[in-house]
């Protein structure tokens, strides 16, 4: 794309935000930057633009700055469905997603993989597998590095793999990867979707927008994807299928493919150090796509069996007294929170709680009756949370992290597990998910080396 001497305008200051604009100025447009925000971070971002030319207003969307440019970049934390998108639409200027912006300029082949829970840890999995098969290969998105800033790296590297949440998608409109995946489709962001069918539709733009390639899905979720997009353009790999179609299952404790009448054996689940059916499914979506890649199995199993999980992802922190501690902050929805219980062994003391999405809890209530021992609720929507639980088990709001995980250890005995897996996003107490994580893991060892919660 030849933006030179456009005038472009990129809507918001986050740090996708500022290598979008970074990458624009350095195709040679004119660039301008509008944000709300005057955090210190912000601020930061704005001194560094400044020094490459780059004009930033902050506190406010002005006409002179909004109105005035040939397109729009816009960074996903801005709702489309209103304010000032909407306003600058209304004006004929076209707005596309920080995403479709970088690809614009990328020479690779791209791995584009979305989905409600799963997307970070597959993608970490699939950069290793990639990266240990010498290939050469980098990988972001959503988390991580963003897009633009992999492309201003080195645009024209064999693989870019790129987490892609349903924020990104929506201003998508000519995005054709290499292979698309979506891991799973549960109730999510029904804070900023009016239902589940809007937010599913956003997530599946992906393989609409898709031409050729592969299409990677659940064939559980195939109903919800929809046959017409589904036979449409790419070839499709189903996970969990081990039928005559193409697809990656699992049978007999092994992990095979099926694709194009061939069948070979990945990987012995035995061999995993991670745990749980979805994190069985993370791995068959990941050497799914390595295969596809040209990576041969025997290079994916060493990889597969020595990766142990993100940090805040069903993560060890300590033991005491019999009682294992588990951090999953990362588990910010109601299906995510399911999937811990599931792969949770012994009775289970839960933290839970934060900023409500406005999914269902009351889906998971006769799993919570038969794992949960007592369940702790912190944060924002606590009463919300214990509303639609119920009488599933126990429940106790205690307002912040550090009473929960000292409630929690006054609750465990000798065989449980102290969980802190919310269901919510953490925006309501800490800057993030990670935050939560750490400060989880924080009290927890306060508490085993003795001091005072």
């Amino acid at each position: 794309m030849e933006i030179r001497g456009s005038r472009i305008l990129v809507l918001g200051l986050g740090v996708s935000g500022y290598y979008a604009a970074v990458l624009a100025r350095e195709r040679g447009a004119e660039v301008i930057v509008s944000e709300l925000g005057t955090s210190e971070d912000v601020l930061n971002r704005k001194k560094s633009l400044a020094a490459k030319g780059i004009k930033v207003e902050l506190s406010k969307h002005s006409p002179e700055y909004c109105f005035n440019c040939d397109f729009a970049v816009t960074s996903p934390g801005i709702p489309v469905n209103g304010g000032i998108i909407r306003e600058i639409e209304k004006n004929g200027i076209r707005v596309i997603s920080e995403i479709e912006f970088a690809n614009y300029f990328c020479g690779s082949k791209v791995i584009a993989i979305t989905g409600t829970n799963g997307k970070s840890t597959t993608c970490e999995l699939l950069n290793m597998i990639l990266d240990s098969a010498g290939k050469d290969v980098d990988a972001g998105g959503n988390l991580g590095k963003p897009f633009s800033q992999m492309v201003i790296e080195k645009p024209d590297r064999e693989y870019m793999v790129v987490e892609i949440s349903s924020f990104q998608l929506e201003r998508m409109f000519n995005f054709n990867p290499f292979i698309t995946a979506i891991l799973n489709l549960e109730p999510d962001h029904l804070d900023r979707y009016k239902d589940e069918k809007e937010y599913y539709s956003a997530k599946i733009k992906l393989f609409r927008l898709q031409k050729t390639g592969y299409r990677i899905f659940r064939s559980k979720d195939e109903n919800k994807i929809g046959g017409s997009i589904v036979k449409g353009g790419a070839k499709c790999l189903r996970v969990g299928d081990d039928s005559t179609k193409d697809s990656i299952f699992e049978e007999n404790g092994l992990i095979h493919l099926l694709l194009d009448g061939k069948r070979e054996t990945v990987i012995k689940l035995s061999t995993l150090k991670l745990k749980g059916k979805h994190n069985i499914e993370n791995v068959m979506f990941a050497s799914g796509i390595s295969l596809l890649c040209g990576v041969n199995n025997h290079l994916i199993e060493p990889v597969l069996a020595n990766f142990k999980g993100l940090r805040h992802r069903n993560e060890f922190v300590a033991e005491m007294g019999g009682v294992s501690y588990i951090d999953d902050s990362k588990a910010t929805n109601v299906a995510a929170l399911r999937s811990s219980l599931e792969s949770s062994s012994g009775r289970v003391i839960l933290i839970a709680g934060g900023l409500w999405k406005k999914d269902n809890f009351a889906e998971i209530r006769e799993m919570v009756k038969a794992k949960v021992k007592k369940c702790f609720l912190i944060g924002k929507d606590a009463r919300v949370i214990k509303e639609q639980l119920k009488d599933a088990c126990l429940s106790e709001d205690v307002t912040t992290l550090r009473r929960a995980v000292k409630k929690a250890s006054e609750a465990a005995s000798g065989g449980d597990t102290v969980l802190l897996s919310p269901g919510c996003a953490s925006f309501d107490m800490f800057s993030g998910y990670a935050e939560r994580g750490e400060k989880f893991s924080e009290e927890v060892m306060k508490l085993k080396k003795g001091g005072v919660l």
